[in-house]
């Protein structure tokens, strides 16, 4: 996934895998992946700019990023 209009100049990439179970009479879902972020990307959604400190925030830049996770449906 990247940004169409430009605003964070930056890209997230998600790799998964997913095994799908019938289960009574439904589908029980269980995936695992890997999603990866630039830091463009997670300083613009997390990042804390100069203009943007307070007495209880302090400035941050962010880096990029990996993300493991496991998930089910």
């Amino acid at each position: 996934m990247s940004d169409v209009s430009s605003t964070h100049k930056g890209y997230r990439l998600d790799v998964n895998y997913q095994h799908h179970i019938a289960l009574g009479g439904g589908i029980f879902q269980a995936s695992i992946g890997l999603t990866a972020q630039s830091a463009n990307y997670n300083d613009y959604y997390y990042g804390v700019r100069a203009s943007e400190v307070t007495n209880t925030r302090t400035a941050y830049q962010a880096k990029a990023g990996f993300n493991p996770y496991l998930s089910y449906q």
